[in-house]
């Protein structure tokens, strides 16, 4: 067996060690780092010098404020205490940890302070008896007792015991002593302007009528409880077809002052009551309908188990019925009903006691009482205002299309269920419909069916349709009645990207023509897009009238290159002429072709030359420019000029 040694070391902490244990943190906070002080949970010193630090620290007993902070841990980051002591107030803090949750600051207070004129050994002042009062600022402080504002009554003062009887006074006519007037047996009545007064009672007897015509009434007199109205002697006098003196005496009534005696006879007319006949209600059938008769209402009361109701008349009759509504809460199994203090009774539900929340808060139900079901009785419920126990809410959307049928579904739809809306588009629809106003996806699938739908895009002005339309999607976005759009895209379309139309619904409650949208890369019809891949291209319509292009070919004018030049790389500075042919040319003027007599002073325009500004041998050909060469030229040989000045042709 190998020997395994292992060595223990004990380690020690030289001073510096523990000196920068014991040393302060600097807790180091800005607007881009804040600290949160529920993640110090390990013991050690930590401290905040700056309030402009401390905006970024949360939570602080006092915001914002610098402070010492001393965590002490209990070995484990669950129980953990701070103690947070603010600069320059003195104030200090403690909170907790408990099992991992932190308590709320608690300030600590000095062993010796005062709470404003109120001093640690719970003293006001130092003269005893005095009664407390409180200053401007609200503090407690001691007052006096004295019979002036702001002062105390004692216990003793005389003014307590002082009967103080009130002064004489009266309220309109009830004097100090509570009295109306001076004759007792008087009625109290009201004067016009409201004030108590006695009346008095009708003392004319023809005032107290038996017959007349109906009316409120003017006179302001009382009449007596015991007042007689006379006899009716404007009413017809009762007669009897029948035999009343024969059979039992029921009783005696006077007719007219004479005494007139009353007698039963058997019935001999009308038999028992039936379902298809008239006649009396057997003492059986009375039963039966007082025992089904509905007794009452009430709230219940009492608890969930244990529920009571207090109804005028209700007895534990077999068939009594009563309403009850639940404002306890739903019921608990084998729950009792308490009616009147006549006993708790269970609740059935068919032949069984009632489960848990079968009679639900805010229901009112039906109860008859039943001892077929149960001897000593019980509160059988009979109809309830929840009264489902078969079905369950639904948990399947609701659907808009289909097949018309009564269904199966043994669940309930719940009365906030929303069906989808019909977004299928049918056949021969017209987009401008109230339909087509309320948000959401529609469509329509079929391109041959599309070419029937009204106020489609591009459709015809006459018919309203488009016999190039295709399936399409519509999509309805909605702010108000007045601001609707509609973006339909076709597909099944020919081009590669679908065709996109936009339309507006106006403030005028008419819409917008449809305006088509373009794709960021596109083209127009197949044609070749004009890029810088195409320059030094022409740019021209081909047959169909669409833009397109062609290679830009190298031709002439005449003597006028493709690029605008006249001649060649040596042809500057020369005179633009006309040929015999009328094309235009380059050439010069030589002295030969000024003859004599050519030039004289009246072909000179404006006088601009005259015959004594020209010197011997200051006019000669190669003294001449451009300008007076062509001038020349003109005046010579009678041709049209066509000038080259600063890079321009000029025609004079």
């Amino acid at each position: 067996m190998t020997e395994k040694t292992i060595n223990l070391h004990t380690y020690y902490y030289n001073k510096t060690e523990i000196d920068n244990l014991l040393k302060s943190k600097n807790i180091n906070a800005s607007e881009a780092n804040p600290v949160d002080l529920d993640a110090y949970i390990t013991g050690g010193f930590y401290y905040c010098h700056a309030n402009t630090k401390a905006a970024y620290i949360t939570p602080l007993p006092i915001a914002g404020k610098s402070f010492w902070l001393l965590v002490e841990d209990w070995g484990t980051t669950n129980y953990t205490k701070q103690t947070l002591t603010h600069y320059n107030t003195n104030r200090t803090f403690i909170r907790i940890r408990n099992s991992g949750r932190w308590g709320e600051w608690e300030e600590l207070s000095k062993t010796s302070h005062t709470h404003g004129n109120i001093t640690s050994d719970g003293k006001i002042g130092s003269i005893a008896n005095k009664p407390l009062i409180t200053t401007t600022d609200g503090k407690i402080t001691t007052g006096s007792f004295g019979t002036a504002a702001n002062t105390f009554c004692q216990g003793n003062d005389s003014r307590l015991s002082n009967a103080r009887a009130p002064t004489s006074h009266s309220h309109g006519n009830i004097t100090n002593d509570g009295k109306i007037g001076s004759a007792e047996g008087k009625p109290i009545i009201t004067t016009t302007n409201g004030t108590l007064s006695t009346g008095s009672f009708e003392s004319t007897a023809s005032n107290i009528k038996m017959n007349g015509t109906a009316n409120v009434g003017l006179l302001n007199t009382f009449a007596r409880a015991d007042h007689v109205h006379p006899s009716d002697t404007n009413k017809s006098k009762v007669s009897f077809t029948r035999n009343l003196t024969s059979g039992t005496k029921l009783g005696t009534i006077t007719i007219d002052g004479t005494a007139v005696d009353l007698y039963s006879t058997n019935n001999t007319t009308y038999s028992a009551v039936t379902q298809s006949a008239n006649g009396l209600m057997t003492s059986a059938d009375k039963q039966k309908a007082d025992k089904s008769m509905m007794i009452g209402f009430a709230t219940a009361g009492g608890t969930t188990s244990a529920f009571t109701a207090s109804i005028t008349g209700a007895t534990l009759t077999h068939g009594t019925i009563i309403a009850v509504y639940n404002a306890i809460g739903n019921n608990a199994a084998n729950a009792t009903l308490n009616v009147n203090n006549l006993g708790a009774k269970p609740i059935y539900y068919n032949a069984s006691a009632i489960t848990a929340s079968r009679y639900p808060n805010k229901t009112t139900c039906l109860f008859m009482y039943n001892t077929t079901i149960v001897s000593s009785g019980c509160w059988q419920m009979i109809y309830s205002s929840d009264t489902n126990t078969t079905y369950t809410a639904a948990s399947v959307a609701p659907i808009i299309d289909g097949v018309a049928t009564v269904g199966t579904s043994t669940k309930y739809a719940r009365e906030d269920h929303i069906h989808p809306i019909n977004a299928q588009i049918p056949n021969n629809a017209n987009l401008n419909d109230d339909a087509y106003m309320i948000p959401g996806f529609y469509f329509y699938p079929s391109t041959s069916g599309a070419k029937n739908i009204l106020n489609y895009p591009e459709a015809d002005s006459s018919t309203l349709t488009n016999t190039n339309a295709n399936a399409f999607t519509l999509l309805v976005e909605k702010i108000s009645s007045s601001s609707v759009k509609h973006t339909l895209s076709e597909y099944n379309n020919k081009n590669t990207n679908p065709r996109t139309f936009i339309r507006i619904r106006k403030a005028d409650d008419t819409w917008s023509d449809w305006k088509e949208l373009s794709f960021t890369n596109h083209t127009h019809n197949d044609y070749v897009p004009i890029t810088q891949a195409t320059a030094n291209m022409n740019v021209v319509t081909g047959t169909d009238k669409k833009i397109t292009l062609e290679a830009k070919n190298n031709h002439s004018h005449g003597f006028i290159n493709s690029d605008g030049t006249l001649g060649g790389d040596n042809d500057k500075n020369k005179a633009v002429l006309t040929n015999s042919s009328g094309k235009i040319i380059t050439g010069t003027i030589g002295s030969s072709r000024i003859t004599d007599g050519a030039i004289t002073s009246s072909k000179i325009a404006n006088g601009s030359i005259t015959s004594d500004k020209i010197v011997d041998g200051s006019v000669t050909p190669d003294k001449m420019s451009e300008e007076i060469l062509f001038e020349i030229a003109n005046i010579a040989e009678s041709i049209p000029t066509l000038t080259y000045i600063n890079g321009e042709l000029k025609y004079e």
